[in-house]
Formats: C-alpha cells, sequence, structure tokens
C-alpha cells in the first residue's frame, strides 16, 4: 500500500536529497518550475510533491537561527543586500548602518544550504515607538544605547529562496528572535512592526477623491487628530480589509508583513 500511495516521481525526488548539491538542485528547479504552472498545468502534481517534500524537509525544527552582523562573511552580507525585499538596501554604507550596534539581523539556515539564509528579519532597539522608517534608515544617525533599549521594532522580513514558496517561515522566525532579544535585553518591553502597505498609494489614486489627495500629500505632516489624517486611515483600513487581487490581499508580498504582525503581537 506504501508504495502504491508514493509516487515514481516522488521517489525520485527523494533520492536526489541524498546528495551533497541536491536539496540545491531541487530547490532551483521548483523556481524556475513555479513561472511555468499557469501555461503548462501538467506541471502541477510536480510543483505539489516539491512543495509537500519541502515543507518536511524545511520544518522549523530543522532550522537554525543564526544572528547576522558586521562581522559575519562579506558573501552572507552580500546576500542580504540580493535579497532585501521591504526597503531596498542602497549599497555597503546603507548595510552597515542596518547591522550597527542598536540593530539586529537574524536569519534561518538549512544544514544543506549553508551560508544562504532561508528568510532574514531585521530588528532595531530603541527607546520609543517609531511611527515612521525614515529615523531607522539614517546612515548619518548615531546608534541608539541599546542598555536604555525598551522597544524592539521588526522593521524588514525577506523570504530568499522563490523555490520554497509556500513552505511557512516567518511565524517561525519571529517568535525566536523576540525570545533571544528577551534573553539579551531584559529591558525590552514592546515588540513592534513598522510595515510599508504595498500599492497602498497607486490604489488611492485611482480610487480616492481627488480633493482628498491633495490634502494627503505630506501624510507624516498631518497631526494624529486631523480630519485628514483620520480619512486617510479609514482609506487604508478599507484597502487593507477589503480589497482583494485574484481573491487574495493585495498586500500580499515577499516580505510576509503579515506574518510579522502576527509573532510580533504573539
Amino acid at each position: 500500500m506504501q508504495r502504491a500511495l508514493v509516487s515514481p516521481r516522488k521517489r525520485l525526488l527523494q533520492r536526489f536529497a541524498a546528495f551533497p548539491e541536491g536539496m540545491r538542485f531541487l530547490v532551483d528547479l521548483r523556481a524556475e518550475l513555479l513561472p511555468q504552472l499557469k501555461a503548462d498545468r501538467r506541471l502541477l502534481p510536480l510543483d505539489s510533491e516539491l512543495e509537500a517534500l519541502f515543507s518536511t524537509w524545511f520544518d522549523v525544527a530543522f532550522l537554525e537561527l543564526r544572528r547576522i552582523s558586521w562581522d559575519s562573511p562579506a558573501s552572507l552580507i552580500e546576500k542580504l543586500i540580493r535579497y532585501e525585499a521591504v526597503h531596498d538596501i542602497r549599497g555597503w554604507p546603507d548595510v552597515k548602518n542596518r547591522l550597527d550596534s542598536d540593530r539586529r539581523c537574524y536569519g534561518l539556515f538549512h544544514p544543506r544550504l549553508p551560508g544562504e539564509p532561508l528568510i532574514f528579519v531585521e530588528v532595531a532597539l530603541t527607546e520609543a515607538m517609531s511611527d515612521c522608517i525614515t529615523p531607522l534608515l539614517d546612515e548619518a544617525a548615531a546608534p541608539s544605547d541599546t542598555a536604555r533599549a525598551t522597544t524592539a521594532i521588526f522593521y524588514s522580513i525577506s523570504n530568499t529562496q522563490d523555490g520554497l514558496r509556500g513552505v511557512s517561515f516567518g511565524d517561525s522566525l519571529i517568535k525566536r528572535v523576540v525570545e533571544t532579544l528577551q534573553q539579551d535585553f531584559p529591558r525590552l518591553k514592546c515588540f513592534a512592526t513598522l510595515s510599508p502597505i504595498p500599492g497602498l498609494r497607486r490604489w488611492l489614486e485611482k480610487n480616492a477623491p481627488a480633493e482628498a489627495l491633495a490634502r494627503w500629500q505630506e501624510p507624516l505632516d498631518l497631526p494624529p487628530k486631523s480630519p485628514a489624517r483620520r480619512e486617510l486611515l479609514a482609506w487604508a483600513a478599507r484597502y487593507l480589509g477589503r480589497e482583494l487581487q485574484d481573491g487574495k490581499p493585495r498586500t500580499r508580498s515577499r516580505a510576509s508583513t503579515s506574518a510579522m504582525a502576527r509573532a510580533s503581537n504573539g
């Protein structure tokens, strides 16, 4: 019965995993496969079996949490620059700022893909909540005193392997990072996310009244209790809660910001 339930294709795929480069080959194979699924539905069973195998092989129990710092190998830091999916890294000064003493960056690694983070998250340690990403990305700003930090702001999370689409890492990563930070910095009391809303501006330009858009030209300058700010927040809530594309929220992205929100709220 077991032999009848396991397809010959799956048994062949399992054999690849026994070779040192087999896992890398299969992940890259699925990355090339995914864009072809709509054009050739015959590939769907292969994709389904690869995703099921990856869900087992890349179970979070097999993954190692590592801190990525300025002292990490240059090849690893270059991967951060390449894979960053939320706030583009503009070069080495920018990435050095994100790995400064008041920052933390952690990734999950699989033993069969050494030196290759499957997902990584960037965290800023601050003395208060931030309502804007700009100060956190300011390369000229002096580092905060981590001894006084009370808040950890998760401001970017990026999956790196297209071939592992559908395999969930975000929740586990953030929960493990929260536990690590609490051990290293007992003063931390607040864990929050600072996530972008992909596509909101373009959607507003198509759907919101022109006079409202004129009032929102400088959203960061709007007073907290102003009618224009409340109006903008209401439109953003509609975009996040009701607007769908292909049956899914428009804000779905490679960055998995929803995972950030769920894990940090927990």
